[in-house]
């Protein structure tokens, strides 16, 4: 048993600020780490440090910022390579270590990959490269790896299988978040290091807030039905559906259920000048189009925790999502769900509360399908609620035990 000592843990590709679901996992991370192993540090590389000070500035856990802007592990991948290739002739070359990026993962007792998402076709080279270097580093190093709760593949493109197969088998472990996953590791014969859990942001608690009971207070109906947008559905439809069925299925709830008010809670929002990414915008597009000032609400939830949020989507009696961890923290609540998403990855998380078929996909949405598919899950919702109640005990000890491997990873290393 190693609890109760203190270990330093370098958690990368976590996207601190803006991706409130990238904020859920880190943070949960962080803290079930810091309860096992009280008084750890934690190494977190960012693309926002200003913004991330900002955001861990009252943390009371021990983080320290890497700083992980355009090519800032490019060259330190390219001088451990060469360190590597001196060290197969023993000529050791140490010299070539002294730099940030090298000298935080060598200090690191255990790399965790936080991406949520990575080695899918549709990313490209760069991306896919981009993934890669976050594992080739501690794989050089030789240290303890783990893939955290992630949806992985399929390997349709030759250079992403290719990629996947020079860096994953060699990870102490992956563990895929859904049976899509593993099944597309399987394909490529990646199997003895694979373990299947649910995604570890089903076990983050809710947390009550002055704004969020303001907008709740203020939405005058007691059948709130939230909306969460994503604006990646958004680029990828081609047919320009996405935010047309959005719209009508909004305004179908209104007219057949006079009792309801909309909510439309955006998951991820940044700043101007830290990209694109930013689903409040077409919450308010979306709003704008419905019409409907007395029964539709935009929360703008950019200073919301991730626990915030997770409260405000509980009040709802029903969550049409897609964003993956808002649908996370609407099913761990016992909220019934329609998901609509634009990757397998949606699939992978019904599957773990056996609705799998309340997923829609982008590319085969209309109004008149998001509406019948609604209305069904919404007629059927109280009994959805009781089963997810069931289920979820169980499933929040699944997710758990992912920091049991971590306990044996870390055993392994002492």
């Amino acid at each position: 048993m190693n609890r109760g000592q203190q270990y330093t843990f370098l958690i990368s590709e976590a996207d601190i600020v803006g991706n409130k679901g990238a904020v859920a996992m880190t943070l949960r991370i962080i803290n079930e780490l810091d309860r096992r192993y009280k008084g750890s540090q934690f190494i977190v590389t960012t693309k926002f440090p200003t913004e991330a000070r900002q955001l861990i500035k009252t943390s009371s856990y021990n983080i320290q910022l890497l700083p992980d802007n355009d090519q800032a592990f490019d060259l330190p991948l390219v001088k451990l390579w060469i360190w590597w290739l001196f060290k197969k002739i023993h000529i050791n070359q140490k010299s070539l270590l002294k730099n940030n990026v090298l000298k935080a993962y060598d200090s690191a007792d255990l790399i965790i990959s936080t991406s949520g998402v990575s080695f899918i076709d549709d990313f490209g080279f760069i991306k896919i490269y981009h993934f890669t270097k976050y594992l080739q580093i501690p794989l050089l190093l030789g240290k303890k790896t783990i893939k955290f709760t992630q949806s992985i593949g399929p390997f349709r493109s030759l250079y992403n299988r290719c990629m996947a197969r020079l860096t994953l088998p060699f990870l102490d472990c992956i563990i895929a978040r859904g049976n899509h996953t593993v099944n597309s590791l399987s394909k490529i014969g990646i199997k003895n290091n694979v373990v299947n859990l649910p995604d570890i942001v089903f076990t983050l608690p809710p947390e009550y807030s002055k704004p969020a009971k303001e907008i709740v207070s203020k939405i005058k109906s007691s059948n709130i039905i939230g909306f969460c947008p994503n604006i990646v559905c958004k680029r990828l439809d081609t047919k320009n559906v996405y935010i047309e069925s959005l719209v009508q299925l909004a305004k179908n709830v209104l007219n057949k259920y006079p009792d309801s008010s909309i909510l439309l809670i955006p998951h991820t929002i940044t700043e101007k000048h830290m990209g694109k990414n930013d689903d409040l915008e077409i919450c308010k597009q979306i709003a704008d189009q419905i019409g409907r000032p007395d029964r539709v609400f935009v929360e703008n939830t950019i200073l919301y925790t991730p626990n915030e949020i997770k409260w405000l989507i509980a009040q709802c009696s029903f969550f049409v999502g897609s964003r993956f961890h808002a649908l996370v923290a609407a099913l761990s609540s016992a909220v019934p769900c329609l998901a609509i998403g634009w990757e397998l990855k949606y699939e992978e998380l019904m599957d773990w509360v056996q609705i799998e078929n309340n997923v829609l996909y982008y590319w085969n949405l209309t109004p008149e399908i998001a509406i019948t598919m609604f209305t069904e899950l919404y007629q059927k919702r109280k009994q959805i609620k009781q089963e997810l109640e069931k289920k979820l005990p169980i499933i929040r000890q699944l997710a758990l035990s992912a920091f049991d491997i971590i306990e044996e990873l870390l055993l392994e290393k002492d």
